[in-house]
């Protein structure tokens, strides 16, 4: 299990509650881009994978009808990346899960 990231908290009593929101705030923004960084990374990584096992099972018959389903359901995603929505973030995650789970041998 990995650890989670709590955002830090003030050094002193002193500060104002408004350069405290500001700090966390600054730093929730750090944590975001790390979180999305390594997101877009590990699923980059599988859709790579995936793309090389079918590339390379071209020409063999048990990956037809595999592949027809496939391309049926990468067609019913409806993504929509100008909107930057994070359930087209989830429909690509399950889309990758359920393709890994039904390759063929």
């Amino acid at each position: 299990m990995t650890p989670t990231k709590k955002l830090k908290r003030p050094a002193s009593k002193g500060d104002a509650p408004v350069e405290t929101l500001a700090r966390e705030l600054s730093e929730l923004r750090t944590t975001l881009r790390e979180v999305t960084e390594r997101f877009h990374l590990r699923w980059q990584a599988e859709l790579v994978t995936l793309h090389d096992k079918v590339n390379s099972a071209i020409g063999k018959a048990d990956w037809k009808k595999f592949s027809a389903g496939a391309l049926h359901d990468l067609e019913e995603l409806h993504l929509r990346p100008k909107k930057g929505r994070l359930k087209d973030l989830v429909r690509i995650k399950r889309f990758v899960l359920a393709l890994k789970e039904r390759l063929p041998s």
